[in-house]
Parts: C-alpha cells; structure tokens; sequence
C-alpha cells in the first residue's frame, strides 16, 4: 500500500469513528450504536447510508459493521416496513432537524418513507468477510419481512418493480429526471428549491390521511415512480437474499422464493424500461408508467444485475 493510499485509509477510519453515534433514546429506551453521515449536519441514521457505513466498517472492525445492521433493525416494523430515517437523539439536534424538515414522520421516532434496500447485499457483504451465519440467521427476520413488505405494499400493479412515493426514497432527493412530475421548472432559478419544498408539502398533504394505509398510496397516483435505480438495488438486494436463506440454514423453498422475484424484476426491467434507440433504462412516471427521458448515471444501473440480458 503507498504513502497516499495509507493516508486515505487512516482519514476514512477517523471519519467513521468520529461519526460513530452512541446512547440511550427516549424512543422506548432502545440503546443505539451507528455511524452517522455527519455529527452535525445529519446526525441521524439513515436506512441505505448504513448499510454502506456497514460495508466500510469491515475495514475498521467487523463487530461495529454487525452492529450497525443491528441498529437499523431497531427500526423495524411488525408489519415489515423499515424507515428510511431514525431519529435517535431529536432532543439533542434540534438545528439539524429543522434542516431536514419537512419529512413525513409515521412515528416521533421514524419516518414514513423508505430508501434502496442495500442492506441485504450488505449483510451478505459481512459474511462474505467474517463467515458469521449466526448474525445471519439474528438479523434475516425482519430483511426477509421488508423485503415481502416492499412486493407487498409498493408493487401495486404487480409486474415486478416496486415504486417510490416520493423523490428522496429513491436516495437521489432532487435529480433534474423528477422535476417534471414534482412541476418544478428545468430552468434553475432562485425559485428552484422553494419550488421543490412546496411540491414536497404538496405529497404530504395528500399522503396525511393514509398515515395507517401506506398500501392506498401509491394508486393515489400523486408522485408513483419506478425508479431504475432503486429497482436495479431491488433485485440485487432479492438474490443476496436467497444467498442468506441458504447460509442461515433455511428451506430451499425460501432461497427459490427471492431468487424468482429477482429474476422478475430484472426481466421487468428489460421490458418495461430499456429503449433499444437510447441504450438505457428509463424510469417510468405515474400510474400510467410514462418514461422518464431524462439521461442520469441512474439509467445504466442496472449493469449491477449479473444476469443482465448482455445484449442490453
């Protein structure tokens, strides 16, 4: 390893454990243990920001990569949904929550929405590098759930890709490709970002009395987007997920289950998405899955996928 490349690791290993989080909430006295995005300007856990702050801390120490899956798992829902964003401390980081409003909360605690799952590819990641099945088999519960809660609360037309309900679930917050379902102008002005929180507000007040049935929302039809990305990480985060089943030792039926839908959403993808003229994948806007021809780095994603049709 160079003098350069050193300096790098040892800067990324500060940063990680400087951002490391740790306490007792107020939310039901849960004990907490995460690495943030940044102490002060976004002190809370977020959902996909984890699971990569996750991949990183292998690097550092494998029990604090185990641990910051355990953390997000806190957030885990009976019904199957993960939030998006925990609010740990609220008490302690007022300013940077003023920051961040307005979020749709479904709790003091969470929020009401969802990001990527990249966490099943980074809890294959762990076991990849420490062959620990029994942290597997501790935290695969309520992946496995979240998993069958995205098919069934966020597939409503059932054709295999699964749609986000508002711009920051993709984790791509304000790409230029959603402006035109949010009404916001190409042109970038002074009226760029007011314009993006009042069509933010808009989706909270249409969402506001469907709090307790996250499954109307999406046939609302107010902002209902298959995102490439998000569907691309989808079908990824589907087969980590039969790896798991099998190396926590579960029915081969379970294994088959999430290998099936991953191969579903990638053929979704190639059917419902690619444009053989352009050579990319588009989003599709609204319930009438209108293509989104705006050109973003998120158009190629799914070049993740190992059994990508390679004529796409």
């Amino acid at each position: 390893m160079s003098v350069e490349e050193m300096r790098v690791v040892a800067e990324a290993r500060r940063v990680l454990e400087g951002n490391r989080q740790r306490g007792v909430s107020a939310w039901g006295g849960r004990r907490y243990d995460f690495v943030c995005p940044s102490p002060t300007t976004y002190p809370f856990q977020w959902f996909w920001d984890s699971a990569f702050h996750a991949i990183a801390l292998l690097h550092v120490d494998p029990e604090l990569a185990k641990q910051e899956i355990r953390c997000l798992m806190q957030g885990a829902q009976p019904d199957g949904f993960i939030p998006h964003m925990i609010l740990w401390e609220k008490g302690a980081h007022e300013v940077a929550l003023r920051e961040v409003q307005p979020i749709w909360l479904a709790d003091s605690f969470f929020t009401a929405t969802i990001q990527p799952p990249v966490v099943a590819r980074a809890v294959l990641r762990i076991h990849e590098a420490t062959s620990d099945a029994d942290f597997v088999r501790e935290v695969l519960p309520p992946i496995r759930r979240f998993f069958r809660w995205l098919k069934a609360v966020r597939d409503p037309d059932d054709d295999g890709l699964v749609a986000i309900i508002q711009p920051d679930e993709s984790g791509l917050d304000a790409s230029p490709k959603y402006d035109a379902l949010m009404g916001i102008s190409p042109e970038s002005t002074e009226e760029t970002l007011p314009e993006l929180e009042r069509s933010m507000q808009r989706l909270y007040d249409a969402y506001a009395p469907y709090r307790n049935e996250p499954a109307r929302i999406p046939a609302l039809d107010v902002f209902t987007w298959e995102d490439v990305m998000m569907n691309a990480i989808y079908a990824d985060g589907l087969r980590c997920l039969a790896k798991l089943t099998a190396i926590a030792g579960e029915p081969p039926r379970e294994a088959d289950e999430f290998s099936a839908r991953g191969t579903r959403v990638r053929q979704a993808l190639e059917t419902k998405c690619w444009d053989d003229d352009a050579g990319v994948f588009w989003d599709l806007a609204g319930w009438a899955e209108k293509p989104a021809r705006t050109l973003t780095f998120s158009c190629l994603f799914p070049l993740i996928l190992e059994d990508l049709d390679p004529r796409k």
